[in-house]
C-alpha cells in the first residue's frame, strides 16, 4: 500500500485523514461523551435532540484537531519506520508500538477534549488546561492512562495486522 512511499509522503496523507476524520466525526464523539454521563439509560433516545441542543457539536474540536491530525500522521509514519528497520517484526507488533507510542503523547488532550465535551460552558482549551491543573494537579492529565494507552497498543496491533492481511489476500487474489 504504501510501500514505496517516502515517510514526508506517509506523514502528510496520515495527517489529511486525521484531519477530515475528525472534521467528521467530532459532532458524534461529542455527543457520545454526553450520552455517557446520562444516569437514566431508558432516556437516551428521548434525550439526543434536547443534549444537541444544549452541546454544541463541534466542543472539544480545538483539541481533537491538534491531537488527532499529528496522531494519525505519527502513527502511521512510525508504523511503516518501524516495518522498514527491522524485517522480521510483524504487522501486530509494529502497530502496537506505533499505537502505544502515540497515545502516551496525546493522551493528556484526549483528557482536555474529553472535559470540555462535557462541560456546559465553553471556557476554551487554554482555560480548560488550567483549570484541571489547577483543581487537580498534573497527574489528571494521565488519569486511567495506562488502561488507554494498553487499548490503542492492542487496538492497532489488531488494525495493523487486518490491514496487511486483507492487502496480502487481495495481491494473491
Amino acid at each position: 500500500m504504501f510501500s514505496g512511499s517516502s515517510t514526508s509522503a506517509r506523514f502528510n496523507s496520515g495527517l489529511m485523514t486525521g484531519f477530515i476524520c475528525v472534521l467528521l466525526l467530532t459532532p458524534l464523539d461529542t455527543l457520545r461523551t454526553n450520552l455517557v454521563t446520562i444516569r437514566e439509560s431508558r432516556k437516551l433516545w428521548r434525550d439526543i435532540p434536547v443534549l444537541m441542543k444544549i452541546v454544541k457539536p463541534y466542543q472539544g474540536l480545538t483539541p481533537a484537531l491538534l491531537m488527532y491530525s499529528p496522531a494519525t500522521a505519527g502513527l502511521y509514519t512510525i508504523y511503516y519506520m518501524v516495518q522498514q528497520k527491522t524485517d522480521k517484526v510483524s504487522a501486530g507488533f509494529a502497530g502496537f508500538i506505533a499505537g502505544t507510542l502515540i497515545k502516551l503523547i496525546i493522551h493528556p488532550l484526549d483528557v482536555v477534549k474529553k472535559r470540555m465535551q462535557v462541560s456546559r460552558s465553553q471556557i476554551g482549551l487554554k482555560n480548560t488546561i488550567k483549570s484541571i491543573y489547577q483543581r487537580e494537579g498534573s497527574r489528571a492529565f494521565y488519569k486511567a492512562g495506562a488502561v488507554s494507552v494498553f487499548k490503542s497498543g492492542l487496538g492497532q496491533a489488531v488494525r495493523f495486522s487486518v490491514l496487511e492481511y486483507v492487502l496480502k489476500l487481495q495481491i494473491q487474489s
